[in-house]
């Protein structure tokens, strides 16, 4: 008996260091610490000094922390979750939509829609690897 038991948890351990951590944590792309590089980025009014997105894995979704130095100096700080339902949630940081929704098309590409008043104004795709600065 002590035999078998011994044999089962000797070729447990052979398979656990045989088989590659990475295999048994999937790693989200999007996450760490993103700096905007403004000279590429385009903006429909005044372009801040600087923005740093950092993204957090939180379960199955992303949690965004956004800190931007406005044109004037001013600091805003935001935190966005990133819910991948299908379904709009509520986004009060900006006049310009009202509500995202947030859609995984692959390991490397989330569409994020921008709603207002429940229909689309804005698409945007997100690729990793971005263009910014990690």
């Amino acid at each position: 008996m002590y035999r078998r038991t011994a044999l089962i948890l000797a070729g447990m351990t052979l398979l656990g260091l045989a088989v590659p951590q990475s295999a048994f944590a999937q790693s989200e792309p999007f996450a760490g610490l993103w700096q905007v590089n403004l000279a590429k980025s385009k903006y429909g009014g005044q372009a801040p000094k600087s923005r740093t997105a950092y993204l957090q894995p939180d379960g199955q979704n992303i949690k965004m922390t956004l800190v931007s130095i406005n044109a004037d100096g001013t600091p805003t700080s935001v935190v966005r979750p990133w819910v991948f339902d299908g379904m709009p949630h509520p986004d009060t940081a900006t006049p310009n939509f009202d509500a995202i929704v947030f859609t995984r098309a692959n390991t490397n590409t989330i569409i994020e829609n921008r709603l207002r008043a429940g229909q689309v104004v804005q698409t945007e795709p997100l690729y990793y690897p971005r263009t910014a600065r990690r």
